[in-house]
């Protein structure tokens, strides 16, 4: 039995989208940020790239994108490695205090639960939540 419960964990997926946004070197790291999440991630997909204006913050324009797609980590597992991939794309605690976003990678949602409430309202994350598709949410 113990064995068939971690074949059933290794062999479930769970659905997930992740908001990718820089106001430094935007489109290097984003695209440094896309390739990692392709190794992490087989099969993830993204959305266009996105110009906006920065929210509650005086900084440059941002460059963002979404992510989507399958995984069978467990969100303990997922979230701590998209922290990491911040730190070493050179994002700290004392850039963002200066306005310095080098990377952004907030996980939207994970299995059906939403995170990052605030973040579903913004009208760049509804507009690329349309390239996603309402087949990601059931």
């Amino acid at each position: 039995m113990k064995y068939f419960v971690i074949l059933q964990h290794i062999m479930k997926k769970y659905k997930f989208i992740i908001a990718l946004g820089s106001n430094s070197h935007q489109q290097q790291l984003i695209g440094m940020a896309c390739d990692e999440l392709e190794r992490l991630v087989p099969g993830i997909s993204f959305t266009q790239m996105l110009w906006t204006d920065p929210i509650n913050m005086q900084s440059t324009k941002f460059l963002n994108s979404i992510a989507w797609g399958e995984t069978s980590m467990l969100l303990n597992e997922l979230q701590p490695l998209l922290k990491q991939l911040e730190r070493n794309l050179g994002d700290t605690p004392e850039l963002r205090s200066q306005g310095i976003v080098r990377i952004d990678l907030d996980l939207l949602l994970f299995d059906r639960q939403q995170l990052h409430q605030q973040d579903w309202q913004r009208p760049y994350i509804k507009q690329l939540l349309k390239e996603v598709g309402e087949s990601l949410f059931l």
